[in-house]
């Protein structure tokens, strides 16, 4: 997967990511956080 692939899979479920883990943690801060740090690990993973 490439730079241009990730990027375009993350702005498709950015949204989703976000809700499920607001979902999870009732809290907007830790929950931008946790979608943070997911996307970091995902790109880390599959890119760098």
């Amino acid at each position: 997967m490439d730079e241009q692939d990730f990027l375009h899979l993350l702005k498709h479920y950015e949204q989703t990511m976000y809700r499920m883990a607001f979902a999870y943690l009732k809290n907007e801060h830790d929950a931008i956080e946790a979608v943070q740090e997911a996307t970091y690990r995902s790109l880390k993973r599959n890119i760098l």
